[in-house]
């Protein structure tokens, strides 16, 4: 049985003495020896024979070895060893963790590194050390060279281009927040953010929670899908930090906060994720284990949630490999009010880059709290990853629910794909049983569907319901106003302790600076109340703090006002650019020295 398991472990290995294209996208001058979906797990098994098995039967197809496995001893080459053998022996992959402590280097040389009290990744040197011995290994599939990264530095820099030159099959892996242009200039071909509303934010409603992660999934799948980076998402399951007793067993994200991040990943074109365990999580008690019926013991409820996700996505890995998320259809998160000019609003929609449903769309109608992520590849018929976002914080109390999606008429039939097979629904519209956070991938049929698939069509904005008028604002107006709404467009503005963010017209709050959790710009608005619209003046001032210390910045303030007769008038935009200072994205005006932005002079009127 392990035979067969390995065979097909080694069939999956393109051969690095393929040609390897000078230019192109990064992606694509590597040949990885490891070419599936990756289901990975961040610290997941101890180096233990039945840990190792029950996350094979869990459906991970890697796991780490090296820093975890070895605790307090690890740098030890011989454990190494063992840890790649039992991985092997369960037919998974290994992203090898290059950590060591400080005084204990690979080999017992190390080159210059980035400073840390106890321990440091690989430098150069190290590596070098490190691919001699273990480097060829069956189980290998690449190096960990990073974590917790900002930006890729010379020691990571020179790593990547060691395992280039030596064979471009072995995964360069730097685990953090860098920018996928930061990674592309540096031939570094995989974005993997650490995003972790749950584990950060879990104070926030569910909705909320479900909304960071679709929020920072657009951001980084787009930004990778410019620059020919391969996206793959780390999620929490470990728990939170209001949760710090030994025994994770707190159900924590939830089963429908577990399956959400995992389905929508597909949906925005990841080819790989990754569940951030840091040993057990929420999927089994602390180890290690070291017989069967322990580690069996050991599961939690949300292990078989976990299984059955992983299996599921598994199965679909083939499909999905190498395609592109041309869009993403949805019709949940959406805005509390939007900008009342159309012609304004950014080419991506609306909230979290998610397109509107329409006549003349590839997608006309669907049911509510949905997104559909549209992934295409030249030649093959589109994917349709379909995501019910639905969650909440508590473990099984949102019940599976039908869902029906209308496809444009020239989708002649639709295919549910599910265990390999795909089950027709002929026609345009499909309907489908979805479990809350859950998810389903189908195929869709039929002529000119190619044409509604591409980014453009899909994001084409549908004329607004009724006609905009737009004239100028004399003062009398103000008293008879019925709604008014402030323009403010964001970037990298965060929630959680850096949410702290207020903004002040004329004087008084009207309520927190909207957040994003995304490097990108953002249009965002803010509805004034009844009485806010009372506070407003031919001639107005705004300013906006920061309390929370976020690095971050904003620009294009401008007010809208509806009349009673339902026109609209505008103020002229104030463009210039407010940001923190001494910060990666900083430009234009810098804060105070209190955090407070400028003030900002808004003119209403004439």
């Amino acid at each position: 049985m392990v035979r067969v398991t390995l065979g097909v472990l080694l069939a999956t290995i393109a051969l690095a003495s393929l040609a390897v294209p000078p230019d192109g996208p990064v992606r694509d001058r590597w040949r990885f020896k490891f070419n599936r979906f990756l289901i990975g797990a961040w610290w997941g098994p101890d180096a233990t024979d039945a840990e190792m098995k029950s996350y094979r039967e869990a459906g991970f197809n890697v796991v780490m070895a090296g820093r975890y496995m070895q605790m307090d001893s690890y740098g030890n080459p011989a454990h190494a060893v063992r840890e790649l053998d039992l991985a092997a022996k369960h037919g998974m992959g290994v992203m090898f963790d290059t950590y060591t402590k400080n005084d204990r280097p690979w080999g017992g040389k190390a080159d210059p590194y980035e400073p840390h009290p106890n321990h440091h990744p690989a430098t150069l040197t190290e590596l070098k050390w490190l691919y001699e011995r273990i480097g060829r290994h069956r189980a290998l599939v690449g190096f960990m060279i990073g974590d917790d990264q900002g930006s890729v530095v010379a020691r990571s820099k020179a790593c990547t281009d060691f395992l280039f030159e030596r064979r471009p099959h072995l995964m360069p892996w730097l685990c953090g927040w860098i920018d996928p242009t930061n990674l592309s200039a540096n031939n570094n071909p995989i974005a993997n953010p650490q995003i972790y509303p749950t584990l950060y934010e879990w104070a926030l409603p569910a909705e909320d929670l479900a909304q960071r992660y679709c929020a920072a999934y657009a951001s980084y799948s787009r930004r990778c899908r410019e620059n020919g980076v391969v996206f793959w998402p780390m999620f929490n399951v470990q728990g939170s930090f209001e949760k710090q007793d030994r025994d994770m067993d707190g159900c924590i994200p939830t089963d429908s906060l577990l399956r959400l991040p995992a389905y929508a990943a597909l949906a925005y074109g990841a080819e790989g994720i990754w569940y951030f365990c840091y040993n057990a999580g929420s999927l089994q008690h602390l180890g290690p284990h070291d017989t069967d019926e322990k580690a069996r013991k050991a599961r939690t409820a949300l292990w078989p949630v976990a299984q059955r996700i992983n299996r599921r996505i598994a199965s679909w890995g083939p499909l999905v490999m190498g395609r592109t998320c041309a869009g993403v259809f949805g019709t949940a998160f959406r805005p509390k009010s939007m900008w009342p000019f159309p012609e304004e609003a950014p080419a991506y929609g609306v909230a979290e880059d998610l397109a509107e449903p329409g006549d003349g769309k590839l997608i006309e109608a669907m049911d509510g709290d949905l997104l559909v992520g549209m992934l295409t590849k030249p030649g093959k018929r589109a994917l349709a990853m379909v995501v019910d976002c639905r969650a909440a914080k508590t473990l099984g109390t949102l019940p599976e629910r039908e869902v029906t999606i209308r496809f444009a008429p020239c989708v002649a039939r639709v295919g549910v794909i599910e265990g390999g097979k795909a089950t027709l629904s002929p026609g345009p519209a499909v309907r489908l049983k979805l479990e809350a956070g859950g998810g389903q991938l189908v195929e869709l049929a039929g002529r000119g569907i190619e044409t509604l698939a591409r980014r453009e069509a899909i994001y084409t904005k549908r004329p607004p319901a009724g006609t905009v008028t737009v004239r100028p604002l004399a003062i009398e107006d103000l008293r008879g106003a019925v709604a008014a709404v402030l323009r403010v467009d964001v970037f990298g503005s965060n929630s959680g302790p850096y949410a702290e963010k207020w903004v002040v017209l004329n004087g008084e709050k009207i309520g927190r600076a909207p957040t994003t959790n995304r490097d990108d710009w953002v249009l965002t608005t803010i509805e004034l109340t009844r009485e806010q619209i009372g506070l407003l003046r031919a001639e107005n001032e705004i300013v906006i703090t920061n309390e929370g210390g976020d690095a971050w910045k904003f620009r294009n303030l401008c007010l809208a006002v509806r009349r009673a007769d339902g026109t609209w008038c505008r103020s002229e935009t104030a463009r210039t650019v407010h940001s923190s200072a001494n910060w990666a994205h900083s430009e234009g005006e810098p804060f105070l020295p209190d955090g407070r932005s400028k003030p900002i002079p808004i003119r209403l009127g004439r």
